[in-house]
């Protein structure tokens, strides 16, 4: 048992399948506890923790902060009611392989889940899932359409299964690279349902996929589509491949500057909410 920052964490002993006793490693287990303060998991001491169905509330600050970890698994867990984002990926350090699945998230301050880039700094998140997980109430600081509901800078993620409401502030899901959105249940966000702004590098798949998602009640503040590709700040940076499809939606609009890179979205099979799915109820318009 080891005490960091004031907490209890059991340390269990793992040997991976085929390996011999030589190679048993130790892998901490944070479970069952309720928490006014932030969580830190910062640093290899992390590498393989597991933290599940614990909560946090009433935290001036963020519910939990990761950085400098590989295969972090956060599950089960209830944050609320925090001034700043519920989970964090921090900018001043990087993570690989984290897993946030199955978590409700409400009422926080800033984003419900952040996960930075720095690709300057070579800050990144490689392999993040973010899986299942109920958020809804955010952006409550209200930060001029800065904070969102899921805003994920990292590159090549998984983004799946997640139920998203009242990003009260700006996107319910935001993403800046590649990777895959699939399968959200998005509602009632202030400006866009799920978009893609290229402000952050791309990674190495330079797709990104967003599909089978439903996505309704965007633009509550400012005039947006449900799924947006916006205007394009970094060429350098953007994505070159999309391919959106399967999705459920009232309007999916892609800025001028895509056709003008030469870049031509993938667009197929996607139905308007109570069209019935006659072509001529294609959701899909070219415009700013």
């Amino acid at each position: 048992m080891l005490s960091l920052a004031g907490l209890f964490v059991l340390v269990v002993a793992v040997v991976p399948a085929g390996a011999h006793a030589a190679e048993r490693y130790a892998m901490p287990v944070m479970e069952n506890l309720t928490l006014n303060r932030t969580l830190r998991l910062e640093g290899p001491r992390w590498n393989g923790a597991v933290v599940r169905n614990v909560t946090i509330r009433g935290v001036d600050g963020d519910g939990i902060v990761i950085r400098n970890v590989d295969g972090v698994r956060i599950e089960n867990c209830v944050i609320s009611n925090v001034a700043g984002n519920g989970i964090k990926l921090s900018i001043h350090g990087s993570t690989r392989n984290v897993h946030l699945v199955g978590n409700r998230i409400a009422k926080t301050g800033l984003d419900g889940i952040s996960a930075g880039q720095r690709h300057a700094r070579g800050v990144d998140h490689p392999g993040l899932v973010v899986r299942d997980n109920r958020i809804e109430r955010t952006g409550l600081a209200h930060r001029g359409g800065r904070n969102h509901g899921i805003y994920v800078q990292a590159s090549d993620f998984l983004i799946e299964g997640n139920y998203v409401s009242e990003s009260l502030d700006g996107n319910g899901i935001s993403v800046r690279s590649s990777g895959i959105v699939r399968g959200n249940d998005v509602r009632g966000s202030a400006k866009s349902g799920i978009a893609y702004y290229s402000d952050h590098m791309r990674g190495p798949s330079d797709l990104l996929v967003i599909e089978g998602n439903r996505v309704s009640e965007s633009g509550r503040q400012q005039e947006r589509a449900d799924i947006d590709l916006l205007n394009v700040p970094e060429p350098a940076m953007t994505v070159r491949k999309f391919h959106i499809r399967d999705n459920e939606v009232s309007s999916i609009r892609i800025h001028p500057d895509y056709a003008a890179l030469g870049i031509r979205p993938s667009l197929t099979a996607n139905r308007r909410v109570g069209c019935g799915g006659q072509q001529e109820c294609s959701p899909v318009s070219f415009g700013g």
